[in-house]
């Protein structure tokens, strides 16, 4: 199997609060996020430099987010190894960040990939924005909203 995937680290300039109650916000991707590499073993994921091991047969949220994208792309077992740019619990984007390069490195299906990190962004934050996954997908600056999802901006660097 082998296969790598990466995950934007984001930040929120304008609307952070707001966009959790439909109202529009800005944001930007950050060139640092988490790397992940999947290889055949059993289904474990490790991230360092958090000192995270999570196993989808575990009750933490890290482990039910592990089992949740693990069902969406539909790989069974597999043993994840990533690396983080972002300190955890910063509001830099780390979970969707970390979901986003797991799921990429699981499958090559970007929707499923989409639709996994929905996943365990619904595990970590109940009912989230859909900021954090649209910019840990895709990357870039742009206006989010629900409704409309992630629009591009044109900005100097």
């Amino acid at each position: 199997m082998n296969r790598e995937g990466f995950g934007f680290g984001k930040v929120i300039l304008f609307g952070e609060h707001a966009v959790v109650h439909g109202q529009a916000a800005v944001a930007g991707a950050l060139r640092r996020g988490v790397r992940a590499s999947a290889g055949q073993g059993p289904a474990l994921l490790r991230v360092e430099p958090w000192g995270l091991v999570a196993r989808p047969d575990g009750t933490g949220p890290a482990d039910r987010a592990f089992a949740a994208i693990l069902a969406v792309t539909g790989c069974g077992a597999a043993t994840v190894t990533a690396t983080a740019e972002l300190p955890p619990s910063a509001g830099l984007g780390g979970a969707a960040a970390l979901a986003a390069a797991v799921a990429r490195a699981l499958c090559r299906d970007e929707v499923r990939v989409g639709e996994a990190v929905d996943a365990a962004e619904r595990v970590f934050h109940g009912t989230p924005s859909g900021i954090d996954a649209a910019m840990a997908l895709r990357g870039g600056f742009g206006r989010f909203t629900r409704e409309d999802g992630l629009r591009p901006l044109v900005a100097a660097p």
